[in-house]
C-alpha cells in the first residue's frame, strides 16, 4: 500500500523525562537509548492498532479512481488487482457482487490510517497527463466520513470522480492522522509498558529473541497490554480471509 510519510510527528507522546520516571531510571546516561526504545513502542502500538498515536501528514497514492462503470462479469480478478490494491490496501475481490457485498463502494477511498483528521490536497493528473488539484468546490464534490471505524472519503451523490492518465502516480491524497493532544490515556500507559519491556529486555540480553517474535508473541508477555490494545485496534476488512 503506497501510503508515505509526509510530515512526520514532531515529537513523542510520552516524553523522556516521563519515560524515565516510569522506568524508574535516576541519571541520564542511557536517555538515547530511552528515546528510541519510545520511538519503538510508539510506532509498535501504531502498527498493532491500526491508529496514528500522533499527528502524522501522510500520502496516499494510487493509479487510478474506481469508475462507477466497471463491467460486472463473472470473474474480474485481473481488473481489480489493478484498481483496488491502491484504494483498498492489496485487497483483491474476486467480482462486482463480492465489491458490494462487502460495502467497498465504487464511490468511496477507504483511508487505512486513522483517526483522519483532515484531507489536505487531492492531487491528479488529467487525462493529458497534466496535473491537477481537485478541489471540495461549491457544491461539494466529496465529504470525508470520520466517524467510522475506517475513515472515508465519500463522492457526493451528484458529483463523479476526475478521469486520470493511465499511471502508477495518478492520485495523490494528502491527508492528516492522528489524536493530536487528545490521546487516550490507555495507549499512554501501553507505550510506557512496552519501552519498559523493551529496555528490560536489552538489559537482560534477551533483545534478539522479542526481535524475532511476532506482535502476538511479544504481547503474550504483556497481556495487560494485549488487553489495552484490544480495544482499540481496527482492521481492514479483506477477502477472501486476509487482513491489513
Amino acid at each position: 500500500m503506497p501510503y508515505v510519510v509526509t510530515t512526520p510527528p514532531s515529537s513523542e507522546p510520552v516524553s523522556l523525562a516521563d519515560a524515565r520516571d516510569y522506568m524508574r531510571i535516576e541519571n541520564s546516561d542511557e536517555d538515547t537509548v530511552i528515546s528510541g526504545l519510545v520511538t519503538a513502542a510508539r510506532v509498535f502500538v501504531e502498527n498493532y492498532t491500526g491508529r496514528n498515536l500522533v499527528n502524522t501528514q501522510w500520502t496516499l497514492v494510487m493509479p487510478q479512481f474506481i469508475p462507477d462503470d466497471i463491467p460486472n462479469l463473472p470473474n474480474l480478478q485481473n481488473l481489480y488487482s489493478i484498481y483496488l490494491p491502491a484504494a483498498y490496501n492489496n485487497v483483491v475481490f474476486l467480482n462486482y457482487q463480492d465489491l458490494k457485498k462487502y460495502s467497498k463502494s465504487v464511490r468511496e477511498v477507504l483511508i487505512a490510517k486513522n483517526p483522519l483528521v483532515s484531507v489536505d490536497s487531492i492531487t491528479y493528473y488529467d487525462t493529458n497527463n497534466t496535473f491537477q488539484t481537485w478541489s471540495v468546490g461549491s457544491p461539494a464534490q466529496y465529504y470525508l466520513d470520520t466517524a467510522s471505524t475506517i475513515a472515508r472519503i465519500v463522492l457526493d451523490p451528484n458529483a463523479s470522480f476526475p478521469d486520470t492518465y493511465q499511471r502508477p502516480d495518478a492520485i495523490s491524497i494528502k491527508f492528516t492522522a492522528g489524536y493530536g493532544s487528545a490521546l487516550p490515556a490507555p495507549l499512554l500507559l501501553a507505550i510506557k509498558q512496552l519501552a519498559a519491556f523493551f529496555y528490560e529486555s536489552d538489559q537482560a540480553r534477551s533483545a534478539s529473541e522479542i526481535r524475532g517474535s511476532s506482535s502476538d508473541e511479544l504481547l503474550n508477555h504483556l497481556p495487560a497490554v494485549k488487553a489495552i490494545l484490544d480495544q482499540y485496534r481496527t482492521t481492514f476488512l479483506a477477502y477472501p480471509g486476509t487482513m491489513a
